[in-house]
């Protein structure tokens, strides 16, 4: 009689183990092993940042797949196409929201974002209106750089009708500013971001000196920040917390 319960026992255990290793194995699914993260243009913040992910998730076992864009607003479409293949990017803090992408989760703040107003040394500029005539490297189409900069040049009455605003960022905007291709060059990241880091550096580009806050607060109440989002999930702002 002890020994048929024993056996009992040890059989309702083991159906019961098994139930859950059934149970784990088809309802809850494994963490996947690849990644596909849209990022931006090489030489760009979110192209370092997206390298910097890459060597962390490596040594997690996860493969991540980085993905050239060309910024924040392709980002945001790419997260929102099903069919993309894209389950995380770079987005920049103020292009969305919880009403406009409700299917996306802001996974949080990763930087905040400082603007440059880089220029040849050999034509001293001290505020934004004297960008005007002059050819502008502003970010290409769909990037938060270009979302950013026109804003920011609007402040000044400086458009698509009154400057060349040219589709350059980040080491295509170093070359074309360094090889006297553009008068200017507006960049949105960090000093570390390779694009920055390199004019920061070159003797022969300056930066703008003037107090441009003011202009980023207009156009930007809930400033410039940058954040990683996710496709799924309970809805969520993107824009930075106050």
């Amino acid at each position: 009689m002890r020994y048929g319960r024993l056996i009992a026992g040890l059989t309702a255990f083991a159906f019961v183990v098994g139930a859950s290793l059934i149970a784990l194995e088809y309802l809850v699914p494994s963490p996947p092993l690849r990644i596909t993260i849209a990022t931006g243009r090489k030489g760009t913040t979110f192209d370092y940042f997206g390298e910097k992910y890459r060597v962390r998730f490596a040594h997690a076992g996860i493969e991540l797949d980085v993905r050239e864009t060309a910024g924040a607003l392709e980002n945001l479409r790419l997260l929102r196409d099903s069919n993309s293949n894209v389950q995380a990017a770079f987005l920049t803090g103020g292009i969305s929201n919880s009403t406009q992408a409700p299917d996306l989760r802001s996974m949080g703040l990763i930087f905040n974002v400082p603007f440059w107003v880089f220029y040849s040394a050999g034509q001293p500029l001290e505020s934004l209106t004297q960008l005007k005539g002059r050819r502008i490297a502003v970010g290409p189409e769909g990037s938060g750089a270009r979302y950013v900069a026109e804003r920011v040049l609007s402040r000044a009455n400086i458009d698509a009708k009154t400057a060349i605003l040219l589709p350059l960022a980040g080491d295509s905007a170093v070359e074309a500013l360094t090889k006297g291709a553009t008068d200017a060059a507006l960049l949105v990241g960090g000093s570390d971001a390779p694009s920055v880091e390199s004019l920061l550096n070159n003797p022969s580009v300056r930066l703008m000196n003037f107090f441009i806050c003011r202009c980023l607060h207009a156009c930007f109440p809930r400033s410039c920040s940058a954040r990683i989002a996710e496709r799924g999930g309970a809805a969520r702002s993107l824009y930075p917390p106050r």
